[in-house]
């Protein structure tokens, strides 16, 4: 006997949007993973979903026992923007669109306490 919900979980599922907030993570992902191999690889974590929106984790594995160092964790809301990032200052920061989200990414990576943290992670 078939079960309707089991018939369309078998379905293929529809084909759905990847937000532009997203995406943009996962390209600051792979720029992180092609200057960090062979050493590492970052990876782009699902988290909890919170008051902010869903918790995305930027995160650094070392290759050779896999340990992981959480850089960044931004909370996406479901309209995509504004995106709120966490990077363990004493706020957090508040990217209103794409071009403000790519900015405060690239701010991120040009702050030398960043740049040392994930050489020395790597070492």
């Amino acid at each position: 006997m078939s079960n309707e919900y089991a018939d369309i979980l078998a379905e293929r599922p529809k084909q759905s949007r990847e937000s532009l907030s997203i995406s943009e993570l996962k390209r600051f992902c792979e720029g992180i993973s092609q200057s960090s191999q062979p050493a590492g690889n970052c990876e782009l974590e699902r988290g909890y979903i919170v008051a902010l929106g869903q918790e995305f984790r930027v995160t650094l594995l070392r290759a050779d026992n896999g340990y992981k160092l959480v850089l960044l964790r931004a909370y996406i809301p479901l309209l995509d923007f504004p995106v709120m990032l966490d990077t363990y200052a004493e706020q957090m920061i508040e990217c209103r669109d794409l071009a403000g989200l790519k900015r405060e990414l690239a701010a991120f990576l040009r702050t030398q306490d960043i740049h040392d943290q994930i050489q020395e992670w790597l070492r």
